[in-house]
């Protein structure tokens, strides 16, 4: 699985990055973590007439989203399962990188941001620097650099110095006064969470009542809104208006005009020394 940044772009070759990775790997996914992708892949675009705006993977007519490759979680347990099942996860998303490491798959962040970079060093994250990899670089090779002992063999002082800090500041926490999380887990267990998800087909998938639904309310509070701007700007220009027969009554009842009077004052004030 891969995973990517739109705010990468100016670092690195994600579209060359996406594209060596699709035309090597016949099970990728591409995990995007935006509402934007989401969209997409719920609604739907007219790219496939107005033609691609972009080459990194955005509408439909990217390849990714074409093949069905794309898949956009909507909980992280159901996230984390579907990363369990796969080999290997790289990419510049952060929490894409956490996400399977949780679930016990191995993965190396791809950083082009100090935020990014700061997080790998201090949970000892498997990385290397988007500016300095080639986007051609088989995964394999990132897979058997990736040194995870500092990760590992700090965790414990890690996650001891944020217990430590929840128990000085009298905040409860189940790993200190509670099973550690045994409940929390069986609870979520029983859930019927929703899958990632994928490219929507046009086809009945059970999601239409919602779409017909959503766009109707929409399209109502956009009536409503017309409406009350409408309104409005009625109000506005009927102020307008008045305040312009005002000045233009004002202008007549003065011996003087007011607008010679002003370029006067203005041309005497540009003259040097003045």
């Amino acid at each position: 699985a891969i995973n990517m940044s739109p705010g990468a772009i100016a670092v690195g070759d994600m579209e060359a990055l996406a594209r060596h990775a699709l035309e090597r790997f016949p099970h990728l996914r591409y995990y995007a973590q935006n509402i934007a992708d989401a969209e997409v892949l719920f609604w739907g675009d007219t790219s496939a007439v107005t033609g691609p705006r972009t080459r990194f993977p955005r509408e439909l007519t990217h390849p990714l989203f074409a093949q069905n490759r794309v898949r956009v979680p909507l909980d992280p347990k159901t996230w984390m399962d579907e990363l369990a099942t796969y080999d290997f996860v790289y990419g510049t998303r952060i929490h894409g990188n956490i996400a399977p490491l949780l679930a016990g798959t191995p993965s190396v962040v791809l950083v082009h941001d100090s935020r990014t970079l700061e997080l790998c060093r201090y949970f000892g994250i498997p990385h290397r620097m988007l500016s300095t990899t080639p986007a051609d670089i088989h995964p394999r090779e990132l897979y058997e650099q990736a040194d995870y002992s500092s990760m590992l063999n700090g965790h414990k002082e890690r996650f001891d110095r944020f217990t430590g800090f929840l128990t000085r500041n009298g905040l409860e926490n189940t790993f200190t006064h509670g099973d550690g999380g045994a409940a929390y887990d069986l609870r979520l267990d029983a859930l019927d969470l929703p899958p990632s998800l994928g490219v929507w087909d046009g086809g009945d998938d059970g999601s239409l009542h919602y779409r017909f639904s959503r766009l109707h309310e929409r399209h109502t509070v956009t009536d409503r809104r017309i409406d009350n701007l409408t309104k409005k700007n009625n109000e506005l220009q009927k102020q307008l208006n008045l305040m312009e027969r005002r000045l233009s009554s004002l202008e007549r009842s003065l011996p003087v005009r007011i607008g010679p009077a002003v370029r006067r004052q203005v041309r005497r004030r540009l003259r040097p020394g003045n």
